[in-house]
């Protein structure tokens, strides 16, 4: 359910607005200083695929983003204490001022997944001088999610994980 919700929220963009960004246009009124700042902060979610550094084992990981290189500092309890320097997942980050979020709807990336016929089309359109900017257009980004998302429950890969060695 996380992934449909995660994909519903940042990844589905009718009329070019994710859903963050659509509340913050009609509710932003009635909004108080912390919702609007977190509203902003959801407008610009973007999707990422990326590999684990290192984590402390207690909330944080250093991350490196697969396509364009960029390393994050997420903050994420559960995942400092189960991931593993190597691990690749893929899902929507939230950036603050020197940390990030991932947004629940996280999914680790097989073989599988990364040689499913939905990934492949998406990854296909990328050409080589557009790697490290590719997932900067939020419509990229939708579609890297969707394909992602397709193919993890194509595959059965959704349920709950650790992030275990195997």
């Amino acid at each position: 359910m996380d992934l449909f919700a995660d994909y519903a929220t940042f990844g589905y963009r009718p009329h070019g607005f994710n859903m963050a960004e659509k509340f913050l246009r009609l509710f932003h009124k009635q909004a108080d200083e912390f919702e609007l700042e977190l509203l902003r902060r959801m407008r610009y979610a973007h999707y990422a695929m990326y590999q684990v550094e290192e984590t402390n084992g207690l909330d944080t990981l250093i991350v490196v983003d697969v396509f364009n290189k960029v390393k994050y500092k997420i903050i994420d309890h559960q995942m400092a204490k189960t991931a593993h320097q190597g691990l690749i997942l893929a899902g929507h980050l939230l950036d603050f001022d020197d940390f990030s979020i991932q947004t629940g709807g996280t999914v680790l990336v097989t073989r599988e997944i990364i040689e499913s016929d939905e990934v492949v089309r998406v990854i296909d359109r990328i050409h080589d001088d557009q790697l490290g900017d590719f997932l900067s257009n939020p419509a990229n980004g939708a579609k890297l999610a969707k394909g992602i998302i397709s193919a993890a429950l194509k595959q059965g890969q959704t349920s709950n994980f650790k992030h275990e060695r195997l």
